[in-house]
């Protein structure tokens, strides 16, 4: 089975998001990208989305020619 979304994406530019999502203990491997990794600077190549008017429905090969039934996110 499979998740299928659709929606639109905004680009967040707010850096207090980049860290936070960055300094999680399940990321760490980010820290040294942030401090002083080989990204040039780290907030601009560091990009995260942020889904708007989004939509989900399941998916299965079993039900591919179903009706789809949405659920708004």
């Amino acid at each position: 089975m499979q998740i299928r979304i659709r929606g639109e994406l905004q680009v967040v530019e707010d850096e207090s998001v980049k860290d936070e999502i960055s300094k999680h203990p399940s990321r760490k491997f980010l820290t040294a990208w942030r401090e002083s990794g080989p990204l040039q600077n780290f907030y601009d190549t560091f990009v995260v989305f942020k889904l708007q008017k989004g939509r989900a429905t399941t998916w299965t090969i079993e039900t591919n020619f179903e009706p789809k039934a949405f659920i708004q996110l």
